[in-house]
């Protein structure tokens, strides 16, 4: 077995690795190429696997403005630049600061900028220093790809836009409203409809909470959603960690459904679960018939900041980039039971990893 991965670095480098396993079951790293970005700081990859592309979100920590890139991949692993094209400041998840800006993409790893969206909020919101204006975190097409979903931590919102088949142009429509102060960062939906609806799972990072919505389809066009139950992100009972840095209280990072639709699995930073040696990956159970969860397990990330994960395509592996550690970790997983069993390698990036993703 040999599959590549790509990871990004707030130092300004994208790396790309293969990860191989032995006869014995072993599994181990091997470094193909290191790309300087020069003052460029890489938040988000987004592969598109038919076409060969990989889009790099630059978040512009350290200029003016940011951008959106592309690059070639190759099976040998290397990556070959397309296009650059400068956005607002502050692009994560190619979503962008208190702005939002869509692309239409003409050709594989080219695009032209489509529309731009300005967000104001009239005062701060309940958690000041996090709150202070909106921050639009993750875009998520719904499964129809008729509606694009934004979630906005700053706004307590889930941002919904139905989408233009024809023009690709997006259409505000009614938003999911969060609990106020809890800071909606994440959200996926589940592979296929539970108990006849698809299942909206939102991560709010300052209160740590994961949140089922049952999802409808309105007869005028739009989305609806009803919750039908929320869990802490960490073990029933375990106490959000105080925090001294002024970034809020909550941990909850990441969130992704499994493949079989049988499990959602959300990443923990700063809670040092693990004798403060590592952070944490919390595992639920999806119920077949309404979509809410179960607390299944809490296991070891590998290492600090759990920032943002990836499953492989047979989902028995899961690759882990390890923000404050400045690690790549790769957790093996039962596919039966849904739970974590051993972390089977880890390899070193220069500087703070915000984001892997697996090309298969």
């Amino acid at each position: 077995m040999a599959v590549n991965l790509y990871a990004a670095s707030y130092s300004g480098t994208l790396t790309s690795f293969e990860l191989t396993k032995d006869r014995n079951g072993s599994y181990a790293f091997l470094q193909k190429q290191i790309l300087n970005l020069g003052r460029r700081t890489p938040a988000w990859l987004t592969l598109d696997s038919s076409n060969g592309i990989l889009y790099v979100a630059n978040e512009g920590l350290t200029s003016r403005n940011g951008s959106l890139l592309s690059y070639k991949t190759s099976k040998e692993g290397n990556l070959t630049q397309i296009q650059e094209l400068q956005t607002f400041w502050g692009p994560v998840d190619i979503t962008l600061g208190n702005s939002v800006q869509t692309f239409s993409i003409t050709e594989p790893g080219q695009f032209v900028v489509l529309e731009s969206y300005t967000y104001t909020m009239d005062g701060p919101g309940p958690v000041p220093n996090r709150q202070e204006a909106p921050h639009p975190h993750q875009s998520i097409l719904d499964p129809t790809g008729s509606f694009l979903l934004m979630p906005d931590l700053g706004a307590d919102l889930v941002r919904v836009y139905k989408i233009d088949k024809t023009t690709n142009k997006l259409t505000a429509v009614e938003p999911l409203k969060a609990t106020p102060g809890s800071g909606p960062r994440h959200g996926t939906f589940s592979k296929k409809p539970v108990g006849g609806h698809y299942i909206f799972y939102l991560v709010t990072e300052l209160t740590s909470q994961v949140t089922a919505y049952k999802v409808t389809h309105s007869d005028c066009g739009n989305l609806s959603f009803e919750e039908v139950g929320s869990l802490s992100t960490l073990k029933p009972g375990q106490p959000i960690p105080p925090t001294t840095t002024g970034e809020g209280t909550g941990v909850g990072a990441e969130v992704a459904v499994t493949h079989d639709n049988k499990h959602v699995i959300v990443s923990n930073r700063r809670d040092l679960t693990f004798n403060n040696a590592s952070d944490s990956m919390t595992v639920y159970e999806i119920s077949p018939r309404t979509g809410n969860l179960t607390f299944q397990q809490q296991f070891p990330a590998g290492g600090s900041f759990p920032r943002q994960f990836a499953l492989n395509k047979a989902g028995d592996l899961v690759a882990v980039g390890l923000q404050n550690s400045g690690l790549v970790a790769v957790l093996s997983r039962n596919r039966r039971t849904g739970l974590f069993d051993r972390q089977v390698a880890s390899v070193p990036v220069a500087g703070q990893v915000t984001c892997v993703v697996w090309d298969e």
